[in-house]
């Protein structure tokens, strides 16, 4: 499978979108993955920076590169049969034929706003464009190119030079530097024949510069009289300086130096701003430049050139250390863009030190003291060459619909931010696919853009997996995480970065995203904290290994099987994880792998149980020691055999009790399942004895003798052959669920728990042998007794009721009869209600206080 990509990048913005083609894609197989992978020249810091997912239709996708990773290669997973893809981006300003453009137009369609024409190998712009025009007309928004130097063959990366705009052309300046050393012809110089003989013969550096008026000289957004021209003049600068420190200084002075006056006379009659200027900085307006361009005293030379469409600059009067540029009080943010590699600052300005072979480009603050001189200066040569009239214009109608069409702010900021961006429309187009049909709100679209653009990849792979962000709690951190690779950015946003233990590669990607990016598993394995450490293969295992371990009761279950069966290698290994996990420390994922099996076969091992009848596992706690218990298996299965010899069951207990005890798999786990299966055949005579005591008590009390008896024919879960009450009251208990008693308030709440309080009293007297299977002995006769209770207590308020006929208040009656037949819904309060009406009625509740009084065990 081949698959091609194109890739358009902005080195100003370290921005590179990709195009991944569309192709047909089996629904059942697994999601076919690119990766993307960023380097230095010659492989250094290496970072896997986006993963692209491949889709039946082409899509647009962006990714932020680390700085200085110039290196590209687009990685196919190990499943896929698919050719990779390697781009090398290099700053060439210059784009050679042929070239490679992209067509964007709008369609004006919510769901797809965006139309996009790849246009390869172009060599003749006039022509295509001519048509791109007369083909989309008012919908076309932008048409972008870049030199594609060499195929992608033999394992040669494609050569791809920086992004540019090649329509419209008519918002920007882009600013090239002459070069420094040119010996060639220079204008006559003014002054004294010591200046001339200087340029003669030591060659000084020239600063010149290109202005490249894309609109041409005399139209769009900057035309000459909207551009200034600046000098800084720090060896004058210097000068004012010394000055200043000559004026504080109190000390004799006996060498005099040169003053600004001393310069000028020597200089004779010269009418050049750089001389005859007080201060170290001189702005001059370009349009008032080119209209006075044959003056020989002028200290800049503009000249236009090759139909307008650019302006060479010379500052005559600049000398090593001096800054020159151009500013405008319009610009905005990309309206100036240095070739090949715009240094940034201030979008009005845009200034370059003259060193001693080039012109170097310098990043200027627009809190620095200097910018704010130089733009009071620019802003009043503006004003002073007739531009006061000129409008603040935007060509961007076309961006401003593509803005609301997608549902972002069409402000003017807004667009000349897009427009300044080479690839700004594939950035939208990458964002709108990523939404997925989604149509925020346009504030929060805009905050969501913002965040796009911070960390498209990062924000594109939480889109494309939503699950992962239930987690990310630190989606800020991540985002500022520039210098990461994808895989770590989002174990930061997870809030656990060292889940990630291992350096992702191009060999083991595809394992370690597929880990990192199933949040079921991903989850499980931070809550377990178990680190990645190596790529897995099998990534079955991996789920099984997190699923196990993730319970941490099952781990201490096994660690206690295997102290029991004395395996102490696996004994060891288990303590120290949950050591470390008791501690928030991590355990690799390679030291637990092996366990697995060994977790799950000991917690799942079960008793042979030959009517298949399920067997809990019994993990509550149980005090008892491994030959505590031991011993009282040996004597219940020797006391049960005494008692039924032919009973198939009891020898199949034994058979396996005798077998694990020679080969030493015995555990408290497996000796509670078979202390608990012995006890559900033959019982435990001690415990069915008191048992049977209780509930006929309380069947007596409640005036209901056998009714355990009565119910069992309802309960078809009990075997035909089942003769313990005990299993009955069980079925009973588990069938009617009746709310807790509430911790304070109400009467009858607190008779619920003294009665409760009294049968676990007894069980206590009785002295039973502890055991999982008299605790729920004790919870489920306390739970009949408190049905037999409501019972009790329905027949009570009953009576109340037909004692109360010739009640005064018919309507406190009626609206308690009504209680009652909801019985036991709201039961504390309706007997509140008859402790009110039986005071009203007789004086006292005792009837109904006595009918409550537990029974004597």
């Amino acid at each position: 499978m081949q698959t091609d990509f194109e890739a358009f990048w902005n080195p100003l913005t370290s921005e590179l979108a990709l195009n991944c083609p569309g192709m047909e894609i089996d629904v059942e197989a697994q999601p076919l993955e690119f990766a993307v992978f960023a380097s230095a020249i010659g492989g250094k810091g290496e970072l896997l920076v986006a993963v692209i997912q491949q889709q039946r239709e082409s899509y647009w996708t962006v990714v932020r590169l680390p700085h200085d990773h110039r290196y590209v290669v687009v990685l196919p997973s190990a499943s896929q049969r698919a050719a990779r893809s390697s781009f090398l981006l290099i700053d060439d300003g210059e784009v050679p034929d042929p070239i490679h453009c992209l067509a964007i137009a709008q369609t004006r369609t919510p769901t797809d706003p965006i139309e996009l024409q790849s246009l390869p190998d172009i060599s003749v712009q006039e022509p295509f464009l001519k048509n791109l025009s007369q083909t989309y007309g008012e919908h076309l928004v932008s048409v972008i190119a870049y030199p594609r130097a060499s195929a992608s063959r033999n394992g040669k990366p494609i050569v791809i030079g920086p992004a540019r705009v090649i329509w419209p052309l008519n918002n920007r300046v882009q600013i090239d530097t002459l070069p420094a050393e040119d010996p060639g012809e220079r204008r006559e110089p003014p002054g004294r024949a010591a200046i001339q003989q200087y340029l003669a013969t030591e060659n000084p550096p020239r600063a010149r510069l290109r202005l490249n008026l894309n609109g041409g000289a005399g139209s769009g957004k900057f035309t000459p009289t909207r551009l200034s021209l600046v000098h800084v003049m720090h060896q004058r600068r210097l000068y004012e300086r010394l000055s200043q420190l000559r004026a504080q200084s109190r000390a004799k002075v006996t060498v005099e130096a040169l003053a600004l006056k001393d310069i000028r006379n020597w200089l004779g009659d010269v009418h050049i701003a750089a001389v005859e200027a007080d201060d170290s900085i001189v702005v001059v307006n370009l349009g008032e430049q080119l209209e006075s361009s044959d003056n020989p005293d002028a200290e800049f030379i503009a000249t236009v050139g090759r139909g307008g469409t650019y302006i060479d600059v010379e500052f005559c009067c600049a000398v090593i250390g001096d800054e020159v540029g151009i500013a405008s009080t319009i610009a905005a943010e990309g309206d100036f863009q240095v070739t090949p590699a715009d240094p940034g600052g201030n979008p009005k300005i845009r200034l370059f030190r003259l060193q001693h072979d080039r012109l170097e480009p310098r990043a200027i603050d627009g809190s620095d003291k200097i910018f704010r001189d130089i733009l009071t200066r620019v802003t009043s040569a503006e004003i002073g060459f007739r531009s006061q009239g000129q409008s603040i214009t935007v060509e961007g109608e076309p961006w401003a619909e593509l803005l609301a069409l997608v549902g972002l702010p069409s402000n003017t900021d807004r667009i000349r931010t897009l427009q300044s961006n080479p690839i700004g429309v594939l950035l939208l187009a990458a964002w709108t696919k990523m939404l997925q049909g989604r149509r925020p709100d346009p504030q929060t679209a805009m905050s969501e853009f913002n965040e796009y653009r911070q960390a498209p990849s990062f924000v594109s792979a939480l889109s494309w997996h939503p699950r992962l962000s239930e987690r990310a709690g630190n989606l800020e951190g991540a985002l500022m995480k520039a210098d990461a690779d994808l895989p770590r950015r989002i174990a930061l946003a997870l809030g656990e970065p060292d889940v990630l233990g291992v350096q992702v590669t191009r060999d083991n990607w595809g394992e370690i995203w597929r880990a990192l990016t199933e949040p079921s598993l991903i989850h499980q394995l931070i809550d377990a904290r178990i680190r990645i450490d190596h790529a897995p293969a099998d990534i079955r295992r991996v789920r099984e290994t997190a699923s196990e371990f993730h319970d941490e009761r099952r781990v201490r279950l096994a660690l206690e099987c295997c102290l029991d069966r004395e395996m102490s290698e696996e004994a060891e290994a288990l303590e120290a994880y949950l050591d470390n996990r008791d501690r928030d420390a991590w355990t690799p994922l390679s030291a637990l792998m092996g366990l697995q099996r060994t977790v799950q076969e000991l917690v799942e091992d079960p008793i042979e149980t030959p009517d298949e009848e399920p067997v809990s596992q019994l993990e509550g706690t149980d005090a008892r020691s491994f030959d505590e218990m031991l011993t009282t298996i040996r004597r219940m299965i020797a006391e049960a055999q005494a008692t039924a010899p032919v009973n198939g069951a009891i020898k199949a207990i034994a058979r396996d009790f005798e077998q694990r005890l020679k080969s030493k798999r015995l555990d408290r786990r497996l000796l509670r399942q078979f202390e608990q299966r012995l006890t559900k055949i033959v019982g435990a005579p001690r415990n069915d004895d008191l048992a049977r005591e209780l509930t006929n008590r309380l069947e007596a009390w409640a005036d209901l003798p056998n009714f355990a008896e009565m119910m069992r024919p309802r309960f078809r879960v009990l075997s035909d052959n089942s003769a313990r009450k005990l299993d009955i009251i069980e079925a009973l208990v588990n069938r009617i669920r009746l709310p807790a008693p509430r911790t304070a308030g109400y009467e009858f709440d607190r008779l619920r728990k003294h009665l409760s309080t009294c049968i676990q009293q007894r069980f206590a007297a009785a002295r039973l042998t502890p055991s999982q299977d008299s605790k729920q002995m004790a919870d489920d006769i306390a739970g009949y007794a408190d049905i037999l209770l409501h019972h009790r207590a329905w027949m009570a308020l009953k009576q109340l009721v037909d004692k109360s006929q010739s009640a005064k208040d018919a309507a406190d009656l009626h609206r308690f009869d009504q209680s009652i037949a909801v019985w036991p819904l709201q039961a504390a309060e309706t007997w509140e209600m008859g402790r009110l009406i039986s005071k009203e009625q007789f004086g006292n509740d005792d009837f109904l206080r006595k009918t409550l009084t537990p029974p004597d065990f």
